[in-house]
């Protein structure tokens, strides 16, 4: 019966075959190669500059070429297509004016136009050139929001790797301590219900085992997510060691990418209320046009003619709007200097929140360690004394219990320690360039 049960929690565990093994270089670097939402940043970035590039290209001049079919009978426009086509013939009759013949016209007309002074094209290059630069600043604040994703993802499976292995650990010692329950009720120098004890207690770790497997399973699960890998699940080569990153140095400056998007936002919306002050003065502009016109062919030089022009336009009203403009461009600047008031503080405050938070769980560490060592000791001398009959079996449970909580207390701590020294370089903006330069990775 034993067996069958045994049997039946080994088919039921969610164990996973032979999933792939990556290194956390290799996940960084795959995970900035194919993270969906990364490839989505990038493409944002290039779209901002596409923007610019467009606002740069109102600045030249504009080259059209038109080709236009006239055919009339109406008095006025008869009159002028064969003026334009230079086959005027006077008359003295009123009669061929207002009584013309169908005529046909092929317009030919190649038009260049070139702004010279218009505040928007000025200003709406100089906005979409920060809008580029908003967008790489936050390109980069992704990759650094990714980059700590998946350091923390990979940091999971390790945690979940070693809960499994301390778990296995436990069922082991739960098994030995039955075996050892067992033998002395036979001998008849222990009691049915101490071997009642350890079975349930061997139930329990088995039960475990079983959450630790799909804990496990989800971590790698996660880590292929994010990567955005092909693969349905992803194991870790090797685990992250605490000489892979080190505390931030005393005194280190902000240097966050999300910052920088948000002060470069706030140039953005300066230029924008610039913009709508301008909106006052005139627009100038220049043209040049060459044209033909003929009676039977399209695209001919028959009858040809140029045309240069200078032109202003100036609203002098427009029933308040751009007052209006003015004040709502005036009220968003206003609001993003606050903005980036609150999160340059807010920035500051996690950075200090970390690093507090870092040297607590570092002096956790320190304790857990020592109650690890403690614990294991405790177990040791316990089952020793309970093989000798010098201690009851419910001393020897709780010491192993004592032992695996001490077992989960030190994997947790020892990664949660990793993972702050991750989220103080990320919050002063330099994981990227850390963690890359020790993994050799670069984009």
């Amino acid at each position: 019966m034993r067996t069958l049960f045994s049997l039946v929690l080994l088919l039921s565990l969610p164990f996973s075959v032979n999933a792939a093994a990556i290194s956390l270089a290799e996940a960084l670097q795959e995970g900035l190669l194919n993270n969906p939402g990364y490839l989505a940043s990038s493409a944002d970035t290039v779209a901002a500059r596409a923007v610019s590039a467009q606002a740069a290209s109102q600045r030249l001049p504009r080259l059209e070429l038109k080709e236009n079919l006239l055919w009339t009978n109406e008095p006025g426009g008869s009159l002028f297509i064969s003026l334009n086509q230079e086959r005027l013939k006077l008359s003295q009759s009123a009669d061929d004016y207002n009584y013309p013949p169908t005529r046909s016209d092929f317009e030919t007309r190649l038009q260049l136009t070139q702004p010279i002074y218009n505040p928007d094209i000025h200003y709406g290059y100089r906005q979409a050139k920060k809008q580029a630069a908003v967008s790489e600043a936050r390109q980069k604040a992704d990759r650094e929001a990714l980059l700590l994703e998946i350091f923390a993802a990979y940091l999971e499976v390790q945690r979940q790797q070693s809960i499994l292995s301390w778990v296995d650990s436990s069922l082991r010692e739960a098994d030995e301590i039955l075996r050892l329950a067992a033998e002395k009720e036979q001998a008849g120098i222990g009691l049915k219900a101490e071997t009642l004890s350890a079975r349930v207690h061997l139930s329990e770790s088995r039960r475990l085992q079983i959450h630790a497997t799909n804990g496990f399973k989800l971590a790698r699960r996660n880590l292929a997510l994010i990567l955005g890998s092909e693969e349905e699940e992803l194991d870790i080569e090797a685990p992250v060691t605490s000489d892979l990153l080190g505390p931030p140095s005393p005194g280190q400056k902000l240097q966050r990418p999300d910052l920088q998007a948000i002060d470069l936002q706030r140039q953005a919306f300066s230029l924008a209320r610039e913009q709508s002050e301008a909106a006052w003065l005139p627009r100038l502009h220049a043209a040049a046009s060459w044209s033909s016109h003929d009676r039977d062919y399209p695209f001919s030089d028959f009858a040809d003619s140029w045309g240069l022009q200078l032109g202003l336009s100036w609203v002098l009203y427009d029933g308040s709007s751009r007052q209006h403009a003015s004040t709502k461009a005036l009220a968003e600047e206003r609001s993003m200097v606050a903005r980036q008031k609150m999160a340059d503080r807010q920035a500051r405050f996690d950075v200090e929140q970390a690093r507090l938070e870092g040297q607590m769980v570092s002096r956790q560490l320190e304790v857990v360690s020592s109650s690890r060592a403690a614990a294991e000791e405790s177990f040791r001398l316990l089952k020793s004394r309970y093989s000798s009959g010098l201690a009851p079996l419910s001393e020897l449970l709780a010491a192993q219990s004592r032992l695996e909580k001490t077992r989960a207390d030190l994997v947790s701590t020892e990664l949660q320690l990793l993972h702050n020294l991750a989220q103080q370089h990320y919050l002063l903006g330099s994981l990227s360039a850390v963690i890359l330069d020790k993994e050799g990775t670069r984009e």
